[in-house]
This record gives structure tokens, sequence and C-alpha cells, in this order.
């Protein structure tokens, strides 16, 4: 347990113990809202560590004011939460200053201390449920290291264990956790969190799981990061948002299929939002909003776009998609058939000009004498093959074609058409 500043000085069996206030610090709230999805099952109750037995009072901050969370040495682990005063987040004596990554709470442990070999804080919970025999297990927590540390590690880990582990003396755990922090980077952020997660294939009937530093002495990697002279020679971290799920139920980013558009027009991306899902488009450009599940693009150029989106268990999956901007789209959608029948079967009887684009069109059929046979502005009016009121005979005709785009461009297309009856 750490309060303020404490120093406890040994001599032979003796020992005394002082404490110096951290400074005053201004003391507000700040709540930062969470929402935690049930669609994707926590086996770890009270994961945020907000459910609690007893707002903390006094100086002490001790780790069973929460509910379900203990600690298996005789070591004391803390918690911090809004409704106390010493014990406050975001602001306290004891870690100075760090938001909640989720709601308003948060537990803190040493992980290493210079005074004493080997000492070590965990915290310990039974899951909701025990893990089914070869099911692979995603989990992880966020760990951030207290400005008060003087000594940052890169040892931290979280052991899922059938049944508690623990120890009656002050001393580490020797067990190999399945999820560990692995950067070769110390622990030294004290502004943000930093995520340790990964996945293990379960035993079977696993039911706790317990968090700290689980190598000794001479396996923890130390960096002194601090060089104030009072701050004690420990390595101090805050835990939150504890998680452990069915790796099954990870949902996973759905940017879309490759898709074609005409210049200056619009497309949907993504697919249906998940709630408690995180999304995040990049490029930002030409999209209407970059943090939603489906933003609807407008690029001018053809655009590649990435999607990441975090779970509500911080999995984190990305795809993309490519927008293909056509810019003769256009002139490319027109079709006007080089052969037609008007023999009033019902297929293939008039000829159009086809194109889902067209504001404005001046059509002409002309045989092959040069007289013109059929004209009109009407671009739902085609050629039936007729002229003043009779049937023309079979033959190849010329065709003359202006048209007017829903865009203001202008195209024209010529060519022969074949009558047959």
């Amino acid at each position: 347990m750490y309060n303020g500043f404490k120093i406890i000085v040994k001599q032979g069996v003796n020992s005394f113990t002082f404490k110096i206030a951290g400074g005053l610090i201004c003391i507000f709230f700040f709540i930062l809202s969470s929402v935690f999805v049930q669609a994707q099952h926590n086996f770890v109750p009270n994961w945020s560590f907000e459910d609690t037995l007893h707002c903390p009072t006094g100086t002490g901050c001790p780790i069973i004011n929460v509910k379900l969370w203990y600690t298996p040495t005789p070591d004391t682990p803390d918690y911090y939460n809004a409704c106390s005063f010493y014990c406050n987040v975001p602001g306290n004596f004891d870690t100075y200053f760090q938001y909640a990554r989720n709601g308003v709470s948060f537990a803190g442990l040493f992980l290493w201390n210079k005074t004493y070999y080997d000492d070590r804080e965990y915290i310990q919970i039974s899951l909701n449920d025990t893990l089914v025999k070869n099911k692979w297990y995603c989990a992880g927590f966020w760990i951030s290291k207290t400005e008060i540390s003087k000594y940052a590690v890169r040892n931290a880990g979280m052991f899922i264990s059938k049944s508690p582990v623990g120890s009656s003396t002050i001393t580490y755990l020797p067990y190999t956790p399945q999820i560990s922090y692995t950067s070769l980077d110390f622990l030294t952020d004290t502004a943000n969190w930093v995520l340790i997660s990964g996945s293990f294939q379960a035993q079977g009937g696993e039911k706790y799981v317990t968090i700290g530093n689980f190598n000794n002495d001479e396996n923890t990697d130390t960096l002194r990061c601090d060089t104030t002279d009072w701050k004690p020679s420990i390595s101090y971290y805050l835990v939150d948002a504890v998680f452990l799920y069915d790796c099954d139920s990870t949902k996973i980013a759905e940017a879309g299929s490759d898709i074609t558009i005409c210049r200056d027009n619009s497309v949907v991306l993504g697919s249906t939002s998940v709630t408690g899902c995180k999304y995040k488009w990049t490029p930002v450009s030409c999209l209407n909003n970059d943090t939603i599940a489906q933003p609807v693009a407008n690029p001018q150029v053809t655009t590649t776009y990435y999607l990441t989106l975090t779970d509500p268990f911080y999995k984190i999956t990305t795809d993309s998609v490519i927008v293909i901007v056509n810019n003769d789209c256009y002139n490319s959608s027109v079709y006007i058939p080089n052969i037609f029948s008007p023999n009033s079967d019902g297929n293939n009887d008039v000829l159009y000009v086809r194109s889902e684009h067209i504001k404005e069109l001046n059509f002409s059929v002309f045989n092959r004498w040069g007289e013109k046979v059929f004209e009109s502005q009407n671009k739902n009016e085609g050629w039936d093959g007729n002229y003043k009121g009779k049937p023309c005979s079979p033959d190849v005709y010329v065709y003359h074609a202006t048209i007017v785009f829903d865009d203001g461009t202008e195209t024209s297309r010529k060519g022969n058409v074949t009558l047959v009856r």
C-alpha cells in the first residue's frame, strides 16, 4: 500500500514508518462515461472497479473497499474512487493525477520495490464462469505508471488459474502469466493508459484472475526514470478496465466491398453499427463523418479508405475499401444497341438511347439515302421502326445522338443500327 510518500526503514528486527505528503493538489471530478456492452460477455465481474463496498476514507486506500477484488498476499494494493477525498480520481495524494480508463475508479499496486527483496502487490478476482477446455480467450487490462514512482518496469501480466493463487508471506508469485507485457519499452507513461492484452487457449476449469509482476527481482527489468530524490524507489502502477472474453465474440472491422462510382456521386461505406464499438476512418477527406460505422464518401479521385474498429474489449481490427472514381462515368454509361427487331413480340421492339444520367437528348435516325426517318428530344421516347406510320424495311440505318448529362457535360454519338423483322 502506498500512501503519500511512505518510507519504511528496517533496523534488525525493528522498524519504523513515517510519511511525507505528496504535495497539495487541486482535486476535482471529471467523469469519463463508458458503455459496457453485454453482447460480448466479460468473464471479469466489476471489471472497472466501479462497484464499491465502502468509499475509501482517511489516508488509506485499501483494495478491500471494492467489491469482489482482493489481495492474495499480505501486501495491500490500493483502491481509488471519485467518491473519496484522499483516494480521489482523478487527483489524489498517492498517484497525483490520472483519469480512470473507464468510469471513475481504478486499482493501484507496486510491481517492484527496491527496499524489499521480491516485494510485490497483486490483485485477484473470481470470474463469472469457468473457462472451457481448448477454447481461445482474449484477455487484458490497462496500466499507467504513477508520477510518484521513481522507477519503471516492463514486467506485468495476468495469470488465469483454476484455483486461487497466493502466499502467506510478502513475496513474488512464481507463476507464468498467460497475458504479459511483451514490449521492450519500459512502462514509463504517466499521462496515458497502456493496454496489455493477448489470447490463450484454456486448459479448462480456469476460474481466477491475478494481476501483477510474476518475476523475482533478478528477472525484473527496472529503469530509473525520475531523479527526484524524495520520491520512493518503487514501481507503482494503476490498473483499470480488466477483461476476459471468448475470442469468437470479437467484432471485426468491415469497411465494405470495393466499388466504382461516377465523379461527384457518393457512396455509403462500412456495415451496420455495433453498440459499444468505436470507429475511425482515414483519410477523413470527403467523408461526412470519420467516427461512425457507415460514413458517406464523396471522393473526387480514387481513394482507399481504412477503417479501424475498437470493440468494447479493446480488440482492434482494421479493414479497407477502395472507392474507384470514374471520371468518364457518364460517357461510358451510354448504350445504343446495334440491332433491334420491331416485330411486336415485346423484345427489343424499340430503339432507345440508354443512360441513367441523361438530362437532355436529341436523337435522330436516317436511312441509307440520308432521309431522316425519326427524331425526338424526349429521352424516354425511342424509334419503333416506323416512318410516317408505315414499317421501315429491314436495313442498316444511321443514328445521331446529342446528349447532355446531369452534370451539364455534353457528348455525341454516331453509329449504325440494323433493323430486322
